[in-house]
């Protein structure tokens, strides 16, 4: 049966091939049936068969997104089809901007009808609940041994594979080194075959090991890709095995053919219209873009840079495994082994610990503690000349091991630990709040200096209102927020604190936007007072949404009906992109972000001890009013570069400022993947859900408003304060 996986996977891929075959024979047959007297018709045809396949290609995923989502447990096909639908949508996009002939565009269309249609067979292996077909014949009875969706699958590929074999050979176009796999070309014309002196220009032993894979991928079709041993009516009927292979089949043939997009302008002096041509440009760019990430930085690119780059890789990998815990096969998996379950119901459920949520602790744990450890290793590197800072830039062999060491010793350690490393996130997660506070200030103050440098320079007054819409919008989702929050948490009398706490951050947001509007207040705005206003709003609300009260949290009752064993819900999915966003935003704008937490430290400790010093204008400040945000950052990275060059020179950031910022980010991501709950021996549906998050979720949103504050108005205290 794995065999026949295999051989599935290969022909759905070569099958691509065909498809663009038979694309590329349709776009010349209509080519040379113009003529001037009929030319409009045909162009006509051929722009109606573009559009036939687009538009049935976006009614399908509709249906789909209606049939196969139904369910809250259909997560897997949310994410499949939303993940098919954006590559379709950019593979369209590149197929407009790069090659815009009639010929790309049409082949366009086959391929996004053929992906659709790959999209569907994967949903159709997906669980009994989620499935349209299986719902039909559990209820009816009816088990068919061939039903017609495997009919027609198999007629449409033996179909595209005798147009392959029958075709017109054309040399130019889409072959492997000497021997033809797919030309495109319809002729009426035939020239003699095996005429003395002509040599064949395919090879029979490929076109054999070709059948051979349509065999097993017909045997896999015909048998629904079930193994013989399963049984139709089991709670998971479905061999997630066979499903990952379809998956990353309709996966690969997508981005296979985006690259097929855009090799043609990387690799100009290549053949890239041959299969050959696009599998050594790809492998040529995956291979030069390793060595430039992990051996050598880019020119335009400091070493520094590039370290961060890899570091920011090595947090998103061990993100998104840690994700993949969650998925059914994943998750059931672990739960089949004795270390991470020891009480299994007759069904098969986990009555002990949740697994996913115990791998997540562990995979976080290995990614904190990786970081951790070079935090303290490189403390206190200020040159380039110290030893350690080529540990921070170099040895990435000893580091990958490393990693992937620590995630495996973790899965040693005794479960009891998970509790005691849950109490430990909690704190640290309050500080990577306030992390997230200075990269949003930050972020907007480039946003707000970069749109107001356009509008200077342009004279155009779009820029004014994009901003002003912008702040416009961002006030009006607060205000609406704030009064939801008086509305569903603060409805009973007993809700005292919710409505304490909400009224307090209103305060507080409200004297935030006027200090910030204040003439003195050094990097002020409602565009930049907006923001945070609204950042601080979110967090009102997720911390509202652990209020354990449930006449005073409506999610609490959901929670306490519901399974809620950890998964990636709404919540859950917002914090980890503004996680990703911020920290590969702090991996670009360390250098400025050290600059102006150790500003802000000197100047409060200054302003705290009673001294007084006149405002120093630094290059920060005269870049901005000078050339811009952009300009600084570009200023920057040529400062790093010519630093590196000269061993003497200070680091441009802090090393272990670095790594301990990443510490706090691998826990935060911990907290955010399992929901900030503990789940309880014997239960996989009770949670808890403790004041003490809410209590720190709260206290963080309190805080980064009052940080904002802080930040406007030790300026103008310190700086124009009157002497005595």
């Amino acid at each position: 049966m794995y065999f026949g996986m295999a051989g599935s996977f290969f022909y759905t891929l070569i099958q691509l091939v065909f498809l663009l075959d038979a694309a590329k024979g349709w776009n010349e047959f209509l080519t040379n049936k113009m003529d001037e007297a009929t030319a409009a018709f045909w162009k006509f045809l051929r722009l109606f068969s573009a559009g036939t396949m687009y538009v049935s290609s976006l009614m399908i995923v509709v249906l789909l997104f209606i049939f196969y989502t139904k369910d809250d447990n259909c997560k897997v096909n949310s994410v499949l089809l939303t993940t098919t639908v954006l590559l379709c949508l950019l593979m369209i996009i590149l197929s407009f901007l790069v090659e815009t002939s009639c010929e790309r565009i049409l082949q366009t269309s086959f391929v996004t009808m053929y992906t659709t249609y790959l999209t569907y067979l994967s949903l159709r292996l997906g669980r009994s609940q989620c499935t349209a077909e299986r719902d039909y014949e559990i209820k009816t009875g009816n088990e068919p041994d061939v039903n017609l969706y495997s009919v027609i699958n198999v007629i449409i590929t033996f179909s595209l594979l005798v147009f392959a074999c029958l075709r017109e050979p054309q040399m130019y176009y889409r072959k492997f080194g000497q021997f033809v796999i797919s030309n495109g070309k319809v002729s009426s014309t035939r020239e003699p075959c095996n005429s003395p002196g002509t040599e064949e220009n395919f090879n029979y032993s490929l076109l054999y090991f070709i059948f051979a894979l349509f065999s097993s991928y017909s045997m896999m079709t015909i048998t629904n890709w079930n193994s013989p041993r399963e049984s139709f009516h089991e709670e998971f009927p479905v061999n997630w095995v066979a499903l990952t292979v379809k998956t990353l089949a309709n996966l690969i043939t997508i981005l296979l053919y985006i690259w097929s997009l855009i090799a043609p302008t990387l690799f100009r002096d290549r053949d890239t219209h041959s299969i050959q041509g696009i599998l050594t440009s790809l492998s040529t760019f995956t291979c030069t873009s390793l060595y430039t990430i992990f051996i050598q930085p880019c020119p335009r690119w400091s070493r520094t840079k590039s370290t961060r780059f890899v570091y920011t890789f090595f947090l998103l990998v061990g993100t998104a495994v840690s994700c993949t815990m969650y998925l059914p096969v994943v998750r059931r998996a672990l739960e089949s082994n004795i270390y991470f379950c020891n009480k299994l119901t007759k069904l098969g459920n986990c009555l002990s610990m949740d697994p996913a949520y115990l791998a997540v602790y562990r995979i976080c744990f290995s990614m904190a503690a990786f970081f951790l450890l070079f935090s303290l290793i490189l403390y206190s590197v200020e040159t380039y000349s110290d030893p350690r800072a080529l540990i921070h830039s170099g040895l990435w062999l000893v580091k990958f091991g490393l990693f992937f060491g620590l995630v495996l010793f973790t899965f040693l350690i005794p479960m009891e630990f998970s509790k005691i490393w849950m109490y430990f996130g909690l704190v640290s997660t309050f500080f990577f709040i306030v992390i997230q506070l200075f990269l949003l200030v930050d972020l907007t103050n480039l946003w707000n200096k970069t749109w107001a440098r356009k509008m200077e320079q342009t004279g155009n007054k779009c820029w004014f209102y994009v901003v002003l819409s912008s702040t416009i919008f961002l006030y009006t989702i607060s205000s609406t927020a704030i009064v939801c929050f008086y509305v569903f948490f603060g409805a009973s009398r007993k809700c005292k604190t919710n409505k304490m706490f909400v009224s307090i951050n209103l305060v507080l947001c409200a004297v935030a936007a006027t200090i910030s509007v204040h003439p003195k207040a050094q990097d002020g705005g409602l565009l930049q007072s907006a923001v945070i206003v609204t950042y601080s709003v979110y967090l009102t609300w997720s911390a509202l949404s652990f209020n354990p009260n449930e006449k005073c949290n409506p999610v609490a009752t959901y929670i306490s009906e519901a399974d809620m064993r950890p998964n990636l819900n709404i919540q859950a999915s917002l914090d980890l992109f503004f996680l990703v966003v911020t920290v590969i935003y702090f991996s670009v704008r360390i250098s400025p972000l050290t600059d102006t937490l150790r500003k802000l430290t000197s100047t409060s400790l200054r302003l705290i001890l009673g001294l007084r010093r006149r405002k120093i204008k630094t290059a920060d400040d005269e870049c901005d009013k000078e050339q811009g945000g952009n300009a600084c950052t570009e200023r920057d990275e040529n400062e790093e570069f010519l630093a590196e060059e000269d061993s003497n020179e200070n680091v441009p950031y802090s090393y272990s400022f670095f790594h301990f910022v990443y510490f706090i980010a691998a826990i935060h991501v911990t907290m955010v993947l399992t929901n900030w709950y503990t789940p309880k021996d014997d239960s996989t549906i009770k949670l808890s859900i403790a004041w003490a998050v809410m209590s720190i979720k709260m206290t963080s949103s309190s805080m980064c408003i009052l940080i904002y504050i802080w930040s406007l108005a030790v300026p103008i205290l310190l700086y124009n304060k009157k002497p005595c």
